[in-house]
């Protein structure tokens, strides 16, 4: 490799490392591929020019931390709050399961939640993985739960029946459009954009084993699916496809580089 296609190469590693940052956005990571792509074409360089070898992601999650916390909910887990417990796992890269057990709900501090002098207790989504991973997601369910739900009431005067619950559904039916959507966007742009997207999504599946296999041996806990959420769809499609839009139009990834620059 001559000297020009050295700083070149620096230059695209550059652009990868911002496509390859769950923190960026998508616009950013759209970007920051066609730049790299762009680069690659007119130097003629190939992916074995970049030395970037994606056993080393794989090596910092073996040397990584686990860990697991949760995120409580009411005495009744409704099917938006699984479903989000489901968008949050696959948007940050970590595993989640429901536990109906009702156990004192805790606040961040880890003091337990009062109200009229009792303590509250409620069911939980326990997320588990690489422990930076279950900081992040735990925050973003909370937040993002908090925020459906007044979206909702502020719509619809409800959150768990009727139109505010088929809001609810809706919006995080919209979130996981954004996932979907970005994949494909990645799969028409084609070359290494499409590799890129095959690792990111090897390394996430990597992680995810990895944390089941870290809750059973070191927790000794087993998880196993159940059909465990109340209620039935309700509400009008008028209402779930308000909050599909909502959802659609949020603007997730600010979110997420908030909580990462907060941990």
């Amino acid at each position: 490799m001559t000297d020009q296609q050295d700083r070149i190469a620096r230059k695209i590693r550059k652009m990868l490392a911002i496509a390859e940052d769950d923190a960026a956005s998508t616009e950013e990571v759209q970007n920051a591929m066609n730049m790299a792509q762009r680069l690659m074409d007119d130097h003629h360089l190939s992916e074995s020019d970049l030395a970037h070898e994606p056993e080393d992601d794989f090596r910092k999650v073996d040397k990584a931390e686990f860990g697991d916390g949760r995120a409580y909910v009411g005495k009744r887990l409704y099917t938006w709050e699984s479903t989000l417990a489901s968008f949050v796992s696959k948007f940050v890269g970590c595993k989640a399961a429901i536990d109906n057990e009702l156990r004192q709900v805790r606040n961040r501090q880890g003091f337990a939640v009062m109200e009229k002098g009792r303590a509250v207790e409620g069911k939980s989504i326990l997320f588990y993985g690489v422990a930076e991973d279950v900081a992040i997601a735990v925050e973003l369910y909370d937040e993002l739960r908090q925020l459906i739900a007044s979206m909702a009431v502020l719509k619809w005067a409800s959150v768990y029946m009727g139109n505010g619950a088929a809001y609810a559904e809706g919006f995080v039916t919209g979130l996981d459009s954004q996932l979907k959507k970005a994949k494909e966007q990645a799969k028409l742009g084609g070359g290494y954009a499409l590799i890129l997207t095959g690792r990111r999504d090897e390394l996430i599946e990597y992680k995810k084993r990895k944390a089941t296999q870290w809750l059973s041996r070191e927790q000794g806990i087993r998880v196993t699916k159940s059909s465990r959420r109340s209620g039935t769809r309700s509400g009008s499609d008028a209402a779930r496809q308000e909050g599909h839009s909502d959802g659609q139009n949020s603007d997730v990834q600010a979110t997420r580089r908030r909580k990462i620059g907060a941990c």
